[in-house]
C-alpha cells in the first residue's frame, strides 16, 4: 500500500511539474509576442470584446421589461 501511494505522489509531482512548464511556456509566449508586436497583441488580447452584430441593443431583455 505504500508503494501505491508513493507512485501516486510521484505521478502527481510530475504532472504538476509539467503543468507548471506548460502555463510558464504560454505566459513567456505571450510575453515574447507583446515584445515583437504590441499592436497585434493587443487587438489579439482585447479584440473580442465588442459584439460584431451592431444591430442588437444594450438593454438587457428581461420579463420585467417586457410587462
Amino acid at each position: 500500500m505504500k508503494a501505491f501511494a508513493e507512485l501516486i505522489n510521484r505521478l502527481l509531482a510530475l504532472f504538476e511539474r509539467w503543468r507548471r512548464s506548460k502555463l510558464q511556456q504560454e505566459a513567456q509566449d505571450e510575453a515574447d509576442q507583446l515584445a515583437d508586436r504590441p499592436a497585434d497583441w493587443y487587438n489579439d488580447h482585447f479584440g473580442g470584446v465588442r459584439r460584431d452584430d451592431a444591430s442588437q441593443t444594450d438593454e438587457a431583455n428581461t420579463d420585467r421589461d417586457r410587462e
